[in-house]
């Protein structure tokens, strides 16, 4: 099948589901969301493929959701529950990857923020360059999408550390020593690491690796994973409809990303 936003390729008991939007750092929109999904079922559904690896092209794994508008493209209209219901189709699309019946391992490198953060996560492993960046989002869009995975991986006092600093980074380094990803290598390494790794998954059989990842998400499940994942959305829903989220939204769209971080640097 071909694809609009990612390229979908096969090798032998390997899939390689590829973000390809670099122009726009793999910002991720709907479309781009929903070719992740339909690869990941192609590679759920086929019965030689036992890994999955998810990566990108360009120079960043994903810089977080796709928030820009076209020149002229007015804003749609949206209540408090039609925004609640866009941040729980996300989700819906992320659970995607977390019932997938075969490991999914992230490829990160270059910027992974915000929701693109929350995509590498939630992959059964991730292994980044040392030199990555990992961050939540850098104007206040909400409240809720991104801190509960994190929260999940790092626990309370290093989520609130980094969710309090808008636009506060850590490398792929911090990343390893906190917890939040496996492994941290350097980044011409990346690509042979997990390579490496993908096919010393793939000589499992797959009825093996299937069950094991049952066996942790269930547990997972059990101490509340994919109910806090879900309360998030009640929070980010909330926090999409105050005034503050709609005024950056506004002057974002007037005087682009880097201008309104100055204004808002400015304002708080």
């Amino acid at each position: 099948m071909d694809y609009e936003n990612i390229l979908y390729e096969k090798d032998r008991r390997i899939a390689r589901v590829t973000l390809n939007r670099p122009d726009a750092l793999n910002a991720l929109s709907v479309g781009h969301q929903e070719d992740i999904v339909s690869a990941m079922k192609d590679a759920g559904e086929d019965d030689d493929i036992r890994v999955v690896i998810l990566k990108a092209a360009g120079r960043a794994f994903s810089a977080g959701g796709d928030i820009q508008r076209r020149p002229g493209e007015e804003p749609p209209p949206r209540t408090i529950m039609q925004g609640r219901r866009s941040v729980e189709k996300w989700k819906e699309r992320l659970f995607t990857i977390w019932d997938l019946p075969k490991p999914v391992i992230a490829q990160v490198h270059g910027y992974c923020l915000a929701m693109g953060s929350v995509l590498a996560l939630t992959c059964d492993l991730t292994i980044c360059a040392e030199d990555a960046l990992f961050g939540g989002t850098s104007i206040p869009l909400g409240a809720g999408n991104v801190g509960p995975i994190w929260h999940w991986h790092i626990g309370p006092k290093k989520t609130k550390e980094i969710f309090f600093q808008l636009g506060h980074r850590i490398n792929g380094k911090e990343a390893e020593r906190i917890g939040l990803v496996n492994r941290a290598v350097p980044a011409d390494k990346l690509e042979e690491e997990v390579d490496e790794l993908a096919h010393n998954i793939a000589r499992t059989p797959l009825e093996f690796l299937t069950l094991q990842k049952l066996m942790v998400n269930r547990a997972a499940e059990a101490m509340g994973w994919r109910a806090m994942i879900l309360q998030g959305v009640e929070l980010d829903a909330v926090a999409m409809a105050t005034e503050t989220v709609k005024y950056g939204k506004e002057r974002m769209q007037e005087v682009g990303m880097k201008g309104y971080l100055e204004e808002f640097g400015k304002r708080t």
